[in-house]
């Protein structure tokens, strides 16, 4: 896995949404409960993804460009799907809009998560710069009283 693309099971997973197609308008519930599911299932992969990039591939440059690019593309596929529907209920059955929610969804949760790991990684390596400095001043100051340094 490269640092700025995704990993094999996380672009099948996108494949598997872009196949995703809304059922008739009979079947409401179980409509929203498929979107529903694929949107969890989204954000597991999110956070797949996240822990799969290497501590120091999530300071590398370019690493959420992939993330980001797709965002826009989502939010481009779901605004050409407002300016095409005629009517509100038009908008809600189309498969287009639905897929770019879903993955808008998934794309911003990875990017998020990655970027959480980087606070945390660096709130991590700052925790142990802060203890190691406070050992090496107890340190000097313990050799300065045995010495006899004020």
């Amino acid at each position: 896995m490269a640092a700025t693309e995704p990993s094999r099971a996380f672009k099948h997973f996108e494949d598997e949404v872009n196949r995703f197609e809304i059922l008739p308008m009979g079947a409401v519930d179980l409509r929203f409960e498929a979107k529903q599911r694929l949107i969890a299932r989204g954000e597991g992969f999110a956070l797949r993804e996240a822990y799969l990039t290497g501590a120091w591939r999530l300071f590398m440059p370019g690493v959420l460009d992939y993330y980001v690019d797709a965002i826009k593309r989502c939010e481009d596929h779901m605004a050409a799907s407002e300016a095409a529907a005629t009517h509100p209920v038009k908008m809600d059955v189309d498969d287009q809009r639905h897929r770019a929610e879903i993955l808008l969804n998934m794309y911003a949760r990875t990017a998020q998560q990655i970027t959480q790991r980087r606070l945390y990684t660096v709130a991590a390596v700052a925790a142990v710069a802060a203890a190691v400095a406070s050992v090496a001043s107890l340190a000097i100051m313990i050799i300065n009283f045995i010495c006899g340094r004020s």
